[in-house]
């Protein structure tokens, strides 16, 4: 953090998410959220200012549902493909088996709740399939440091 200013604003921020919530998702992004600011000046982990504020305010509204989602989504073994960009996507449909959300519906609604908060670019296709089977997710630069310092901090068990 810049300066004491705005170790205190991260503290009144992130105090309430810290004592409001008993979900494991959410205890760990909190936690890995305050480790932020003990990171060394100039580790490529540490989150700026801004990344940070928009990390406390998107863990605190996502829906524990949609916090799961990006996380399974984006573990190692559910990726089809690279997008030219570099960024993993993973398309929704029958390549796409995840127990927890078997209602592609379902998925698409935790979807566009990432998509509100630039975690994720949600592609739905010009031709939908039925059930919109064949949507894409491509993760964002916003997205991809949300989950390294949110979800992936802690160690890739932590969810």
């Amino acid at each position: 953090m810049a300066c004491a200013g705005d170790t205190l604003k991260f503290l009144e921020s992130i105090y309430p998410l810290a004592l409001g919530t008993h979900r494991e998702e959410k205890i760990h992004g909190t936690a890995c959220l305050l480790a932020n600011p003990l990171l060394k000046n100039g580790d490529p982990e540490q989150l700026n200012y801004s990344e940070t504020d928009h990390s406390i305010r998107a863990l605190d509204a996502l829906s524990c549902g949609a916090i799961s989602l990006f996380a399974t989504t984006h573990s190692n073994a559910m990726l089809d493909h690279t997008q030219p960009s570099g960024y993993p996507q993973l398309i929704l449909g029958h390549s796409c088996q995840i127990a927890e959300f078997s209602d592609s519906s379902v998925m698409r609604g935790l979807g566009r709740e990432l998509n509100s908060w630039s975690s994720i670019a949600l592609n739905i296709a010009t031709v939908p399939t039925q059930d919109h089977g064949n949507a894409g997710i491509t993760l964002t630069l916003l997205g991809a440091r949300f989950r390294e310092a949110v979800m992936l901090r802690t160690g890739p068990d932590s969810l």
